[in-house]
């Protein structure tokens, strides 16, 4: 039976010009599987056999769920509580939908920096840090690299910036000489998993961490410790999310308020 659904899908496939009844694959009572649904749903195929087993279980699988909620519906057709639920969801969908849509259209979604100042200054409290963060510039580079000491010089005196870029592209792993984000160590930890070595705090000293066949080369240009303030451009991604939800409920609720207030003068909001 599979082999007879492949072989009318490779036949449906080769044909040009073909009716809308001939289009369909299967049918289960009144729902239709068509080639273009399969050809939609089951590529893209790596070899014949690949087409084969995809269109297949793709087959059985859409008749075992038509089946399914035939059985369903004759069963749970007069069922109030599942067309309550339809209903609703249906609903919360199509609102949904719409607050999106207008939100898209009408909602100024830019969020300035002054803003984001305002909102730090005035809920400076809320931003107290859970652990340390810090700015720097680092390098890994390999351990068999030309050249450290004139590297190490220039990564401290930082007077050359396109020599290291080119050596770090030669010789370097993974490297970042942008030192504006704040990053914790436990991000760090996971990006570079330094988890067992020491890490060094002080303010603008060259680090060297021996990571075996790699040299992980560090300078810190900033930082804050755990319990301080946190530096608004830390916060700036959770501020501005914050700031931007708050706009959206105001939004939402002017909306709501607006439309409920043309449609009471319109006579379609009526009490008894």
């Amino acid at each position: 039976m599979k082999f007879f659904f492949f072989l009318c899908f490779v036949f449906f496939l080769s044909c040009n010009k073909v009716s809308k009844n001939k289009d369909v694959i299967v049918s289960v009572f009144d729902h239709f599987l068509y080639k273009q649904d399969l050809v939609e749903n089951c590529g893209p195929f790596l070899s014949k056999q690949d087409s084969v087993r995809k269109v297949n279980i793709y087959i059985d699988e859409w008749i075992k769920d038509k089946l399914i909620l035939h059985k369903a519906s004759l069963n749970l057709s007069n069922d109030s509580l599942i067309n309550i639920q339809v209903e609703k969801y249906k609903n919360q969908l199509l609102k949904h939908n719409y607050q999106k849509n207008i939100i898209a259209s009408k909602l100024d979604t830019i969020v300035l920096s002054e803003e984001v100042n305002i909102f730090y200054q005035k809920n400076i409290d809320d931003f107290i840090l859970h652990e340390d963060v810090f700015r720097f510039r680092y390098a890994v580079l390999d351990v068999n690299s030309p050249n450290l000491k004139k590297f190490e010089s220039i990564f401290i005196a930082f007077n050359d910036i396109d020599y290291l870029n080119k050596y770090c592209l030669r010789n370097s792993i993974d490297y970042n000489f942008d030192d504006n984000e704040w990053v914790s160590l436990n991000k760090l930890n996971h990006k570079l998993n330094l988890h067992q070595y020491d890490f060094n705090f002080d303010i603008n000293k060259l680090n060297l961490i021996d990571l075996g066949d790699y040299y992980f080369y560090y300078i810190l240009t900033d930082f804050v410790p755990e319990f301080d303030f946190a530096p608004v451009s830390y916060c700036e991604m959770k501020i501005k999310d914050i700031i931007l939800r708050n706009r959206i409920k105001l939004f939402l609720n002017k909306l709501e308020n607006d439309i409920f207030d043309l449609e009471l003068s319109n006579n379609n909001v009526k009490y008894y």
